[in-house]
């Protein structure tokens, strides 16, 4: 899924993200410039605006992927690089980070539904931004320590529903 995901950020493809990412009004993603809330903002402000018409090239390298499996529910780490050009005067941008990514496992498969962006840093070393998803955490949190439930959470209920539509 982390493959397919850096395949659809390097061609900004929405179709091939629609493969990842959970069709709900539910998922978010939090990254340096901002934060949507559903799909359709990550398709138009992430996919579209950000990586099709910001970059005219784009390279998402993850790295150290380590993949955590609790149930239904699983999360993601990875360290990544991200090598780009500017549409608008071709001079190129490298980042590095590192994310964490939570999925939902659905009968028709895995999907994405809320990724974290801690640290992000420019090519020169500074931090170019701190976005903790504390959202992220906690469901971490609580699918390691079981402290909530699909059935008991009304957002991860909504989720789950969003979920069992894309079977």
């Amino acid at each position: 899924m982390v493959a397919k995901y850096a395949r659809s950020v390097d061609e900004a493809d929405i179709t091939l993200a629609a493969q990842v990412w959970l069709d709900s009004p539910d998922v978010s993603f939090i990254h340096p410039l901002g934060h949507e809330h559903g799909f359709d903002q990550i398709k138009q402000n992430v996919y579209t605006h950000l990586m099709g018409e910001t970059f005219s090239e784009r390279k998402l390298r993850p790295r150290d992927v380590a993949v955590h499996v609790y149930g239904n529910s699983a999360w993601v780490e990875f360290y990544w690089d991200f090598v780009a050009k500017f549409r608008k005067d071709g001079s190129p941008i490298t980042t590095h980070g590192r994310e964490t990514q939570v999925y939902w496992k659905t009968p028709g498969g895995w999907f994405f539904t809320t990724p974290g962006c801690p640290l992000r840093k420019s090519d020169k070393g500074s931090n170019a931004g701190a976005h903790a998803s504390t959202l992220a955490w906690a469901r971490v949190s609580a699918l390691v320590y079981g402290r909530i439930t699909p059935e008991l959470n009304p957002q991860w209920q909504r989720l789950y529903k969003a979920a069992r539509r894309n079977e």
